[in-house]
């Protein structure tokens, strides 16, 4: 029912790099090669993350992109936030979206209130967190 894209994906695996590589700048070319996704795909990605000031980016030979905010600062509403926009769970709870049950539909408010649950789960978890309880898993196993 509630799955990730893949552009979250990516960019929680993206981000997960950063801060493991906090050494200076990376280039895109080398994320690419690193994850094995398109260069547009990737590029998209990181002017998103510059654009939501998670990341900093600097042109030129000792260019890329770079780390500009502690990721445990950073949730994964945000990241979907940047990545995507605005989501919901129904269509119905688009604002400029008309339903043609609206007035008779019984469930319009369950499904806002688990939207809003949803919501509220994946605000409450930050990058950090999610990225730290694949250390604890891989150590476990």
């Amino acid at each position: 029912m509630l799955k990730l894209n893949k552009k979250i994906e990516y960019g929680i695996i993206i981000l997960g790099y950063f801060r493991e590589h906090r050494d200076g700048f990376v280039a895109a070319k080398d994320l690419v090669k690193e994850f094995q996704m398109s260069y547009e795909f990737c590029s998209k990605i990181l002017q998103a993350l510059t654009k939501g000031d998670i990341l900093s980016s600097r042109q030129g030979v000792q260019g890329g992109y770079a780390l500009n905010k502690d990721l445990s600062k950073v949730s994964v509403y945000e990241l979907q936030s940047i990545l995507l926009g605005e989501r919901y769970i129904a269509d119905c709870l688009f604002k400029d979206k008309d339903c043609e049950l609206e007035n008779k539909c019984s469930i319009t408010l369950p499904i806002k209130k688990l939207n809003s649950e949803i919501n509220d789960f994946f605000k409450g978890k930050s990058i950090e967190s999610f990225l730290d309880s694949n250390k604890v898993e891989r150590t476990e196993a």
